[in-house]
Order: C-alpha cells, then structure tokens, then sequence
C-alpha cells in the first residue's frame, strides 16, 4: 500500500434553501423604451446572420458606454470599455468606426496576448484570469468580445452544446468579477 498518494477531492451536493438566497432588483446597464435591456454583472449575447450589423452595434455600445451617453446604470458616467476584436482589425476598422461612434477613446483598450514573444490570439481558456486582472486593474466595467466564438479555440466542436456551454460561461463570471457587462 502506498501512502504516498494524494486523495482525490470529492465533489459534495448539499441542498440549500432557496430563502438563504439575497435578491436584489436588477440593475440596468441599458434601458430601452423605458425597460431594462442588459442587466449588471451579466453575459448579453447578439445573435444573427454574417452581415446584420452585430459588430457595429457593438462598436455603438462601446462607444455609449465609454462616453456616458447611453440610458441606463451608467448614463452621465462614463466607463472604461475593453474592445476585443478577433476578426476584424483594431487599426483599420474598430479604432475608425468607435471614432465614427463618438467614442472617448481614451476609455476604450483591446487586449493583446504574448506567448513566447510573439502575439497571439486571446483565449477564454487559457488567458481569462489575466484579462480579469488586466481589467480590474484598468476599471473596465464594458466587455465587448466580437465575435465571442473566435476566443474559444479551433478544437471546440461548435455544434456540441455542452462544449460551447463550458466556454461561453467563465465569460459569464468575468461580468460579475469586473461588476460589469459581456456583451
């Protein structure tokens, strides 16, 4: 018998009743039509067509956020925004349109990942620590990730649910962690 092995952690369920949960009201990073829209601490996902304008609606919200101007939790307050642009270029197209948005661009950074010297594309499942810590460290409380499914890794089976679902949900986290928005 060998003593020198480490046991294994144990996964426990336990049942905890649902009153020892504090709710809140939600708060809204953007209202609409006199509704909330996008919620505080959450993942707001755009889906569509190639072509329907997703990133430029991002690119708008960027802009909003980082000039104060859109309504809701943060109208007249300005936010520090991270732009993380996979498939477009940030010189030639997402630094031009945030400027045609009106954007603060002193409010916006795009994050870049070096791995033995030379850039790489951003990762949620290896470098998603990092970028929280980048975040916090620079305010940032707007995520806009275009498009989120370029940061998930070539390996990922994109037609598997419960693969996607994994790697779409630490983005999820980060909102809470930066007490902020995913969009």
């Amino acid at each position: 018998m060998n003593n020198d092995v480490e046991p294994q952690p144990v996964r426990v369920v336990k049942l905890e009743p649902i009153t020892a949960v504090q709710d809140d009201v939600p708060v809204w990073v953007w209202e609409y039509g006199g509704k909330g829209r996008m919620p505080l601490g959450a993942l707001a996902l755009f889906a569509g067509r190639p072509g329907a304008g997703k990133s430029t609606a991002g690119r708008w919200f960027a802009s909003s956020f980082s000039t104060g101007t859109i309504s809701g939790a943060w109208e007249g307050k300005p936010v520090n925004v991270a732009y993380i642009a996979a498939e477009e270029s940030a010189k030639y197209v997402v630094k031009p349109g945030l400027r045609a948005a009106g954007a603060d661009l002193g409010r916006v950074f795009t994050p870049t990942v070096k791995f033995d010297g030379k850039e790489v594309k951003f990762l949620s499942s290896q470098d998603m620590d990092a970028l929280i810590d980048e975040l916090i460290a620079h305010q940032v409380k707007v995520v806009v990730v275009d498009p989120l499914m370029s940061t998930i890794g070539s390996k990922t089976d994109i037609n598997r649910n419960n693969e996607v679902r994994s790697l779409i949900e630490p983005w999820a986290k980060l909102a809470e962690a930066i007490d902020g928005i995913v969009i």
